[in-house]
């Protein structure tokens, strides 16, 4: 049979008109869409523009398209990835050799590569700002890396303006490297006055908005302006990658850490004091904000004492259910815990009756009794009467889901030290505190000076003697009467951080008495702190009342040991005086017989 020479051809045709048959539907769905002037969307397109919108994968909803780095992509013939590797091992290489020039060089080329992966600008900003900048001596020169490093890390902002790890990283950078780092006095003082470097980020900023007016530009509240703008990505539809107890803490975190710092650098002020006010309303707003944990319990970090009185309530009904079981089910779990009769009086003894030993190993007996994975409150409920059983059941759930959400509290409120900031940023925003604060500023600053004694000035007139000017140690003990009247109104402060402190400056006062040769103050105002802290295991090495007492008793036995070689000496010179009358006596007595 004689094949057919034209079936070839015939398929051509058809496979052809196949084809162009596809590509009719193929535009309609690939069709791009359309913007005015304005960048308003006149024509969504077809349906992959719109995903690609829908999912946020087009290149003009996660950056701005930067023409030389599609060059660059384009130029790569499809081996992006084997040139960024090329490129990210030539950027260590410069490095190690300590060519920093190529190696900015370098990172430039990288980011136009690949400049929407997060993690480029992430380490290489890190690098430049945190590796880098310690390999110069001069603080200068350090300053300078840690700015190139940020402005490197900024440039990504524009490839990345969905995602907040970058403006996050900005923030973090900002606020640890000029704030926190071992030159942070210098490079703090720098940075006040540094305008070019505050237009370069005023197209984010603007330099007004961190300048705390008579100090100057803050550098941790431009870090402040940097985690603001990471919400407003979130608020507005970006993903998150911390969780929120982390991520909404650290805009208020900033407020705090000015208000401290500057309290370091200058005399405390009402700007200051201001500032510490700011930091207690953000910090309460934190508190109030609803969160969520790991383990999706959705909690709010102010809401503990609201939280136990649901629980109380809601026992009480569950009791009425289900009367006596309660204190049985509670002796059942003690016995499990190893709870003996001996202690059985720390956990039903009133609050009051109790030490302080006593009332924190009370309070652990209850947090391991409400833990919810104990669940005591369902073991009780399952004792109900039937007609009971469902009413108890929903009570015991409610009473679970409340005391997760107080475990989250506890738990997460403790990874962030809420309840101490909370106390700590009402109590710097006294006026108290400013005096306080002051005091002590005035007596580091004539430590400093290495003026430890008063001057006095003398009226020859009068006979009167007046303090010119106070030395360190009586500025010492003035301070020491201010905080001692902030402790007493603040109580909470005594076992915190800020104590540590307050211990420093005790033991530069104690110095203070040893260089000039007297003994420490028998009525010193805050030797109840002092010995407070010596019951809790916290030595600090200054002098405690014990040690203050035995010290007046040998000084007493010492004066009275004097005293009585005194009369001792006094007595041995009469009876040496009588001595040679009595035996001239004799002589006499011999010559006249």
């Amino acid at each position: 049979m004689k094949k057919n020479s034209s079936s070839p051809f015939v398929r051509k045709i058809i496979y052809i008109a196949i084809i162009g048959g596809l590509l009719i539907p193929l535009s309609f769905i690939s069709r791009p869409e359309v913007t005015d002037a304005n960048s308003q969307v006149v024509d969504a397109g077809g349906r992959l523009s719109q995903m690609r919108r829908e999912h946020k994968l087009a290149q003009a909803s996660i950056s701005e398209i930067d023409p030389t780095s599609e060059a660059m992509k384009l130029a790569s013939m499809g081996l992006r990835g084997v040139a960024v590797n090329v490129l990210w091992m030539q950027a260590l290489e410069h490095q190690k050799n300590e060519e920093y020039d190529k190696l900015a060089a370098t990172l430039q080329t990288l980011t136009k590569v690949q400049p929407n992966f997060v993690k480029v600008w992430e380490f290489q900003g890190h690098n430049l700002a945190f590796n880098v900048s310690m390999e110069f001596d001069d603080y200068e020169y350090r300053y300078e890396w840690v700015k190139k490093g940020l402005k490197f890390l900024k440039g990504g902002i524009a490839y990345n303006t969905n995602d907040h790890r970058m403006t996050d990283n900005m923030g973090f950078f900002t606020g640890t490297k000029f704030g926190k780092s071992d030159e942070k006095l210098p490079f703090r003082r720098i940075f006040r006055k540094d305008k070019q470097f505050h237009n370069a980020m005023s197209d984010y900023i603007a330099p007004d908005s961190y300048d705390a007016r008579e100090y100057g530009p803050d550098s941790y509240k431009m870090a402040w302006h940097w985690y603001d703008e990471s919400e407003s990505i979130v608020n507005n539809g970006g993903d998150q990658y911390k969780t929120d107890l982390m991520f909404r803490m650290h805009r208020p975190t900033q407020t705090r850490q000015q208000a401290m710092v500057l309290s370091e650098e200058f005399r405390a002020d009402e700007v200051i004091r201001e500032i510490w006010e700011d930091a207690a309303d953000e910090w309460s707003k934190y508190g109030n904000i609803e969160l969520q944990n790991a383990n999706n319990v959705s909690f709010t970090l102010e809401r503990l004492e609201e939280y136990e009185s649901r629980v109380a309530e809601l026992r009480t009904k569950l009791d009425k259910l289900t009367p006596g079981e309660r204190l049985r089910e509670m002796k059942r779990v003690w016995k499990g815990l190893g709870i003996d009769e001996s202690q059985m009086f720390i956990i039903e003894a009133a609050p009051e009756e109790l030490d302080d030993l006593q009332r924190r190993r009370r309070a652990g007996f209850y947090t391991a009794l409400n833990s919810p994975e104990r669940m005591l409150d369902a073991k009780i409920a399952s004792s109900a009467a039937p007609e009971d059983q469902l009413k108890a059941k929903r009570l015991a759930d409610e009473i679970g889901k409340t005391l997760g959400q107080m475990a989250a509290i506890s738990k997460e409120g403790g990874v962030v030290n809420y309840s101490f900031w909370k106390s700590r940023n009402v109590a710097e925003s006294t006026d108290a505190m400013i005096r306080a604060r002051q005091a002590m500023y005035d007596a580091m600053e004539m430590r400093r000076k290495s003026i430890f004694e008063d001057e006095y000035v003398y009226d020859y007139e009068t006979g009167e003697k007046k303090i010119q000017r106070p030395g360190a140690a009586t500025l010492y003990e003035e301070a020491f009467l201010k905080w001692d009247e902030v402790l007493q109104q603040h109580n909470d402060l005594v076992d915190s951080p800020v104590i540590d402190d307050l211990v420093g400056a005790m033991k530069q006062y104690d110095q203070l008495m040893l260089f000039s040769g007297k003994d420490w103050p028998s009525d010193f105002t805050l030797q109840w702190l002092i010995d407070e802290r010596v019951k809790v295991g916290n030595a600090d090495g200054l002098p405690t009342s014990a040690q203050i007492q035995a010290r007046l008793q040998d000084k007493e036995d010492a004066r009275t040991d004097e005293s009585s070689d005194v009369e001792g000496e006094d007595e041995g010179e009469d009876v040496e005086g009588e001595g040679p009358s009595k035996d001239g006596g004799d002589e006499a007595e011999s010559d006249e017989s």
